[in-house]
C-alpha cells in the first residue's frame, strides 16, 4: 500500500491492527505479509511496476494527497478527497483522464469547505483552474442520500456523454465545453 507515512501509520494502528482487521503485513508469516507499506510524500515521485506515481498535496480535513499516474505518454490525475485547491491542477496538463470527487450537493457547500470536499459548483470552479480540460472526467465519491441531486447538477453542465454507474459511485463525462456557474 502506497501513501503518506502518516496515513500508513494510521491504517496500521487503527485498521490493520489485529483487532479490527488482521495485520496483513505479518500474514501469512512475519516478514512475508501479503501487504506492505510504501511511504510517498507530497511532491515525491516513485516508480511502481512501470508507472510513475507522483503524490500531490490536496486540501482536506485531514492530511491527504492526490496522485498523477503516468506510463509513457499516458497519464491520469486522481484527486482523492479534496476541497478547493491549487496544487493538484498544476499537474493536470496533458492527462487523458481526471478522476475527481464530488461528495455533496451544492446546498451543502459550507460543510464541504469545512471538511475538504467538493460540490458540483465547487468542482466547476476547480475545473476552471485547468487551462485545457482532460478529454475524460470521472466524478466519484457521490454520497448515496444526495447522489441524484449532485449528479443532476453535474448533468446540467455542458458536457456530453455523462454516465452514472448503477450504484452512483462513479460517474463520467466527456468535455464539450466549460461550465460557467
Amino acid at each position: 500500500m502506497v501513501g503518506p507515512a502518516a496515513t500508513l501509520a494510521t491504517l496500521s494502528e487503527h485498521l490493520f491492527n489485529g483487532q479490527l482487521w488482521p495485520d496483513f503485513t505479518a500474514l501469512p508469516a512475519p516478514g512475508a505479509g501479503v501487504l506492505r507499506w510504501e511511504a510517498i510524500e507530497p511532491g515525491q515521485a516513485m516508480s511502481i511496476k512501470g508507472y510513475t506515481v507522483t503524490a500531490i498535496g490536496v486540501d482536506h480535513a485531514v492530511p491527504a494527497v492526490g496522485y498523477r499516474v503516468q506510463r509513457g505518454s499516458v497519464a491520469l490525475l486522481y484527486t482523492g478527497d479534496t476541497g478547493p485547491t491549487w496544487q493538484i491542477w498544476e499537474h493536470a496538463s496533458g492527462v487523458a483522464a481526471l478522476i475527481v470527487e464530488v461528495s455533496f450537493p451544492n446546498g451543502q457547500e459550507v460543510l464541504c469547505r469545512q471538511c475538504g470536499h467538493l460540490t458540483p459548483r465547487l468542482l466547476a470552479g476547480e475545473l476552471a483552474k485547468i487551462p485545457e480540460l482532460p478529454p475524460r472526467i470521472l466524478v466519484m465519491h457521490l454520497k448515496h442520500p444526495t447522489r441524484s441531486r449532485s449528479a443532476g447538477s453535474c448533468r446540467s453542465w455542458r458536457f456530453q456523454g455523462w454516465k452514472s454507474s448503477p450504484r452512483g459511485q462513479r460517474s463520467a463525462c466527456r468535455k464539450q465545453g466549460r461550465h460557467h456557474g
